[in-house]
């Protein structure tokens, strides 16, 4: 996805990020870019220990953090 869906949600809620952070979670290369292309936090999650996602350090594009369920959020 582009970041555009992003931009139109953190402008909806009039985020700041001179005082706020938000954070993009995805299970795809491209979640992670839209992402970066925001300026956001981004957040991989492997909720299936899917073996392409264990390829992402061949990602140009590094996610902030990686979790495998949404659980693991309130540890970030």
């Amino acid at each position: 996805p582009s970041p555009a869906g992003i931009l139109t949600i953190l402008k909806k809620f009039q985020y700041n990020p001179q005082i706020n952070s938000a954070i993009m979670i995805g299970d795809t290369f491209h979640d992670i870019k839209a992402a970066k292309e925001a300026k956001i936090y981004s957040c991989l999650i492997n909720h299936q220990k899917r073996k392409d996602i264990q390829r992402f350090k061949q990602w140009k594009i590094q996610p902030d953090y990686i979790i495998e369920n949404l659980c693991d959020l309130t540890d970030l």
